[in-house]
């Protein structure tokens, strides 16, 4: 037991790097949102899940534990190459988003985490209107993104659009039975304590429309 206990020390201190504080909080800001999403949508083993966008995957490997399928989609080819290298297992697929589009599969539940403010003003809606045309009618989404003025961060350049409440609230009500609002405060990445919002999205309704 002495010597499990040890080389879990050792594992973890090769996995988390210096600065630990910043690392630890990072890590834990990710993974706790993916966990909110399967409480929120009550992930089973039953659910198709799209994870978009999946970034290196590691999300995705989180929902696959719950869920039936896991999907990993993103943009970058360098990201899906490490995730189907990394995490990809009998219940996780990785793809590019344009590969996926050729797909039949649509999902029970979509999980959208730190994606949304990745995408500009001009482009939301189509990007909105892609992967809700991958979601089955009456699915659920969770979705997760820091509010701003509904212009790009202050400070982080790759922001490119941080939405208000208001402009979140008409992007999805009217395809949705039931939306549910959470803010949450996060130290991110640059140090800064930034609001964030939690989209719960109950019941979808087809024929969306940007």
């Amino acid at each position: 037991m002495i010597n499990t206990f040890k080389n879990e020390t050792l594992l973890i201190d090769k996995i988390i790097k210096n600065p630990l504080d910043s690392h630890l909080i990072l890590l834990n800001n990710h993974l706790s949102r993916y966990d909110k999403a399967i409480e929120s949508l009550e992930i089973t083993s039953k659910d198709i899940v799209i994870d978009a966008s999946c970034g290196l995957g590691y999300g995705s490997y989180v929902l696959a534990q719950k869920a039936k399928l896991v999907i990993g989609l993103d943009t970058n080819p360098r990201y899906i190459k490490f995730a189907k290298e990394k995490f990809k297992t009998q219940n996780i697929q990785f793809f590019l988003y344009d590969d996926f589009k050729k797909s039949p599969i649509k999902a029970d539940k979509i999980v959208c985490i730190e994606t949304y403010e990745h995408v500009d003003k001009e482009n939301i809606g189509i990007f909105l209107k892609m992967i809700l045309g991958f979601l089955k009618n009456r699915g659920d989404m969770f979705l997760t993104v820091p509010l701003g003025k509904n212009k790009p961060s202050s400070y982080n350049k790759y922001h490119l659009n941080e939405p208000s409440i208001d402009v979140l609230y008409d992007n999805f009500a009217r395809h949705f039975k039931t939306i549910n609002f959470e803010i949450n405060y996060f130290k991110n990445s640059f140090g800064y304590f930034s609001e964030y919002c939690f989209l719960t999205l109950k019941n979808y309704k087809k024929n969306y429309e940007v």
